[in-house]
């Protein structure tokens, strides 16, 4: 995050701009807020989504509804994903015959968007890098 700053800190001064790293770890920390909100969301949504369907089982202990088990089993599993701040993907939990395994999962595409734009920065030419 220190070398974030210096580098980023550094290509401003050169174009003679004059925010501070104050200003800097301002905007840093809005940033993933806004990544902390998106990933909080979803994990909510998801949640709802697993109370909502039929958990009802049979004696012997198995869900009157598979489908639904599964369904509560992909969104597990994304939960465990979004809660280690990482976006899911359909690899983790099917192998893809076009090989495109680690493709980001679509309804998590607002975090896509939120993690790219926080990659490449927010001014005009420049790009901290992410080492």
């Amino acid at each position: 995050m220190a070398r974030l700053l210096a580098e980023t800190s550094d290509r401003l001064k050169k174009k003679k701009n004059h925010l501070t790293n104050a200003t800097l770890c301002g905007i840093l920390k809005l940033m993933n807020n806004r990544t902390e909100t998106l990933l909080n969301n979803h994990i909510k949504r998801i949640q709802q989504d697993i109370l909502e369907r039929d958990q009802t089982t049979f004696s012997d202990g198995k869900r009157c509804n598979p489908f639904h088990e599964q369904l509560d089993g992909v969104d597990l599993k994304n939960i465990a994903s979004l809660r280690e701040g990482r976006i899911p993907k359909y690899g983790d939990h099917m192998d893809c015959l076009l090989g495109n395994d680690e493709m980001d999962m679509y309804e998590f595409s607002d975090l896509t968007a939120e993690k790219r734009q926080e990659a490449v920065g927010l001014y005009d030419g420049v790009e901290p890098s992410l080492v």
